[in-house]
């Protein structure tokens, strides 16, 4: 789908995807989640964002496969802290 759009329709699908992110993490309050755990789930949602711009200019291996992917894997990380 990226390969269709344009940069300005890539930007509007990032930010959409983030909301809805953002919406259903935060309605996972709804099935008594605690906020601690909600809060861990919305971190590397935020830093996705704030790496946007960086992205967009950086095409390198390391910084997809090490950030970006590794980004998935840091909340997994994290959800290990409140649990001990």
């Amino acid at each position: 789908m990226i390969t269709y759009l344009t940069e300005r329709g890539i930007f509007y699908l990032f930010i959409s995807s983030l909301i809805i992110f953002a919406i259903v993490t935060i309605c996972m309050l709804e099935y008594n989640y605690r906020m601690i755990d909600i809060a861990i789930l919305l971190l590397p949602g935020v830093i996705t964002g704030f790496l946007y711009n960086y992205a967009i200019r950086d095409f390198s291996d390391r910084f997809y496969y090490f950030v970006l992917d590794g980004l998935m894997a840091l909340s997994a990380m994290l959800m290990l802290i409140p649990a001990i």
